[in-house]
């Protein structure tokens, strides 16, 4: 920036003046400390970047002792992801939902709008397994949730083209979507999850929520 470039034409102005007047400053340092007053941490992101800082200590520790010398040698630069944080899903899945809602737009000319609910009940399946896959199974999720029981609700007819439905969670493995113009609903019930990442830790956790609840076929309500 202009404050920095002005410090360091200060720094040799100064220098020279001190040359002149046959002074050594071969063994002077200049310190200079740019602080962001918009990027001060708070306490808790502080400590997780020094337990960061502390993991990639110990990966690189690992490494050197289970890889060769020589193949960590060819590799130019190891990078540590840190786990995703609640925002970072949130995010995610706010994406992959708003992906399916285009996507219905502009292919089938269907108005998607969700609740919060839908968003939680997507970071809540993708993050059991956050910590050791990563966002890949909110892919999933969002699928299984929102893709799905919509995708069903479009075969039996609820939402037709220029329809607007709206879709909200009811229970821990049912969704309900309205059809706006007229409040006409359908219940439909999220399918089980039977394979892919992070699927058994996904399924056992979900069968100790379901309490039991019997699947049933989608039911219209008005």
């Amino acid at each position: 920036s202009q404050e920095i470039l002005r410090v360091f034409q200060n720094n040799k102005q100064q220098a020279s003046i001190n040359n002149n007047n046959n002074i050594n400053n071969q063994d002077d340092e200049v310190v200079i400390d740019v602080t962001d007053p918009y990027d001060i941490k708070n306490e808790k992101e502080i400590e997780a970047a020094k337990l960061y800082a502390e993991l990639c200590d110990v990966v690189k520790d690992e490494l050197q002792v289970t890889m060769r010398p020589e193949f960590l040698n060819r590799i130019d630069e190891i990078v540590i992801f840190s786990p995703l944080s609640g925002p970072d899903l949130t995010a995610i899945a706010t994406l992959m939902l708003d992906q399916t809602v285009v996507r219905a737009s502009k292919e089938l000319d269907v108005t998607l709008e969700m609740s919060d609910a839908v968003v939680q009940k997507v970071v809540e399946e993708g993050a059991l397994v956050a910590e050791q896959f990563g966002a890949r199974p909110m892919r999933r999720a969002v699928q299984r949730i929102f893709e799905d029981t919509v995708g069903e609700v479009l075969i039996r007819g609820l939402l037709k083209e220029g329809d607007t439905g709206y879709v909200d969670v009811s229970g821990s493995n049912m969704v309900v979507v309205e059809r706006q113009s007229d409040g006409e609903r359908m219940m439909v019930p999220i399918e089980d999850v039977s394979g892919g990442i992070g699927a058994s830790v996904i399924t056992s956790t979900t069968a100790s929520n379901s309490n039991n609840v019997p699947e049933t076929s989608p039911q219209f309500s008005t």
